[in-house]
């Protein structure tokens, strides 16, 4: 495969920009922008080399007429010209800051199988965390959607139940989506791509925070839980990062009155319910209090 683009934008600056014929390049005015968001922080007093910033990237939507999608090593957004376009595509490691795309060195596609549709990119690496299943997948439909581009296929992760009742709230029915495996190709007649939240390096902009709020919690006038004032999220059922004298504090928190909860129990529904109900919230940092999201205003959080 040949060398690549950085990003979408140097895609689209090598095209022809204003369109003048049908299924040639869109203009740069259709990346659909919301504004720059600053995110406050100060600079922490720590060892670590890489510090996050405080400057959540600029969303767009690009659609690729004639786009091509590989689903091997986390999975690449070709061009027609043969070239990976890098800020929408996915190179394993979570954390890193510039990719290489080294995996797709001297390899190429089989044969894509056509859609005579526009199809758009929703999986993510790491979308079976409930963390990134939200902001580096749900969030990115507000982008689809704001674009006003209309879509008739999702390519979507292979799917686990959680994802698939998170997709399934959000409006997009099974018949819709297109599991990735390492052997998925394909074409579309024109292939769209919302950028990413930037999450995984540690920024989570406003608006996908907004977006998530009203679609799951504010549009569905979920009803708070008698009893769930004052909840405790446990990790018991993590692989690492557990409360090791957990049974001590549990001991003193339910003389407070506050509720155990292992919130991988619950199906998502639930989860927005627990803590939209919640006065207080006490746990060990995870991807489980993504779910204050859904908190009222004044809740405390302790974590």
């Amino acid at each position: 495969m040949g060398s690549g683009y950085n990003g979408s934008i140097f895609w689209a600056s090598s095209f022809q920009l204003d369109r003048t014929e049908e299924n040639t390049m869109i203009s740069i005015k259709n990346y659909y922008k919301y504004t720059w968001q600053w995110i406050t922080a100060e600079k922490p007093a720590c060892t670590m080399n890489i510090i996050h910033g405080n400057e959540a990237i600029q969303p767009f939507v690009v659609s690729i007429p004639g786009g091509r999608f590989w689903g091997a090593y986390g999975g690449a957004v070709i061009t027609p010209n043969h070239k990976i376009i890098e800020d929408i595509s996915i190179e394993p490691g979570l954390f890193e800051i510039n990719f290489n795309f080294q995996s797709f060195k001297n390899k190429y596609p089989p044969i894509p199988r056509y859609y005579h549709e526009n199809v758009a990119l929703l999986q993510a690496s790491y979308g079976f965390n409930y963390f990134h299943l939200m902001f580096d997948i749900a969030a990115r439909l507000d982008l689809l959607r704001r674009s006003k581009i209309p879509i008739q296929r999702y390519v979507t992760n292979h799917l686990l139940p959680i994802q698939d009742e998170l997709l399934s709230l959000l409006g997009i029915p099974k018949e819709q989506r297109i599991e990735v495996t390492p052997n998925l190709i394909i074409q579309a007649k024109e292939l769209v791509a919302p950028s990413y939240t930037g999450s995984s390096l540690g920024i989570v902009p406003k608006w996908a925070c907004h977006f998530l709020r009203n679609e799951l919690l504010l549009n569905r006038k979920v009803e708070k839980l008698a009893g769930y004032e004052r909840i405790y999220i446990s990790r018991d059922l993590a692989s690492h990062r557990k409360v090791i004298n957990e049974k001590e504090v549990m001991d003193f928190l339910t003389s407070l009155g506050f509720k155990f909860i292992l919130l991988e129990h619950e199906p998502i529904v639930r989860k927005i319910q627990i803590f939209h109900s919640a006065n207080v919230v006490i746990a060990p940092h995870g991807a489980g209090l993504t779910n204050l999201l859904f908190c009222s205003p004044g809740t405390k959080v302790i974590e």
